[in-house]
């Protein structure tokens, strides 16, 4: 894949690296895709921030469970990317918390 958004790179890394440990991540992998996918709709480049994270999560009319399942495959990759100064610990204990609230 010759992509310059550095999501995309993460999210490949993520895939590849968890696929070497013997995980199969076909419906995480598809939804980290589509999360890199969106991404590369607003043209953006740079590293992860909360609010593109969180407003993945929550576009669209989907349930709040469907909502809660994109911030749930999201978390572990947010956990394995390397942080950025927008996107702290602090930031993923939210998104962690944000797991058990509804949409």
């Amino acid at each position: 894949m010759t992509d310059n958004n550095y999501i995309s790179i993460l999210v490949e890394d993520y895939i590849d690296f968890k696929k070497g440990l013997g995980f199969e991540l076909k419906i995480c992998a598809r939804r980290l895709r589509s999360f890199a996918s969106y991404t590369r709709s607003l043209d953006y480049t740079g590293y992860i921030s909360k609010d593109i994270a969180l407003k993945w999560c929550c576009m669209g009319t989907d349930s709040s469970k469907t909502k809660g399942r994109r911030l749930e495959m999201l978390r572990p990759f947010l956990l394995f990317s390397p942080l950025s100064s927008t996107l702290s610990i602090t930031t993923l204990t939210i998104l962690k918390h944000l797991l058990f609230i509804s949409f």
